[in-house]
């Protein structure tokens, strides 16, 4: 069976309340949804129970997916309205933005990227995990709105018409909006190498 008609499969078992089928379908795209949830949030603990409520959407709302092959579209989709409503959850009730307190970047602790790096010298694999935990830090810095576009864009590589269509923002916003988070991002960066000197 072909990887494409053996995931249809998959979506369509799940979608008819297959458990075993859904069990494997979050196999499959569990980091996945967790990464963008990580990318997404500035809190550990927001991105791993949007993940969860992200999951449960899926196991309820499945079947009203009608092309399967549509699937990782419809995923991303149901990610990211996830995040927007965790973040006007916390803003409608007044929470700030927790800082991640493990220097997480994508959600994965600095410890666990140093064990799963893989490189031969250790240096150079501290040295990746710190920029990845400064760019965590400084995605964290950014307005839900910018991330969100930066992430989206640059993370997940969807063209700006892919990303209005998906957030329906118009284009020229999109456009704004990513050229402002470049620059939040690149001074949130220059700030923590300044910091390090």
């Amino acid at each position: 069976m072909a990887a494409g008609s053996e995931l249809t499969s998959l979506i369509e078992r799940s979608a008819a309340g297959d458990r075993a089928a859904f069990d494997e379908l979050y196999a499959r795209f569990g980091d996945y949804v967790y990464g963008l949830c990580a990318r997404l949030l500035p809190a550990d603990q927001d991105a791993e129970d949007t993940a969860v409520e992200v999951w449960q959407t899926v196991w309820l709302k499945l079947g009203g997916l009608r092309e399967p092959a549509a699937f990782s579209g419809w995923l991303r989709q149901t990610v990211v309205r996830a995040c927007q409503h965790r973040t006007r959850r916390r803003r409608w009730f007044g929470e700030l933005e927790p800082e991640r307190e493990d220097g997480a970047a994508n959600g994965v602790a600095v410890e666990d990227q140093l064990r799963a790096d893989g490189r031969d010298e250790p240096a150079a694999a501290l040295e990746a995990a710190v920029d990845r935990a400064a760019l965590a830090r400084g995605l964290a810095a950014l307005s839900v709105d910018h991330r969100t576009v930066l992430v989206l864009h640059h993370m997940e590589g969807l063209a700006l018409t892919e990303i209005s269509e998906l957030l329906a923002v118009p284009a020229g916003t999109l456009k704004s909006r990513l050229a402002r988070a470049r620059r939040r991002l690149a001074d949130e960066l220059a700030g923590v190498e300044e910091s390090e000197r």
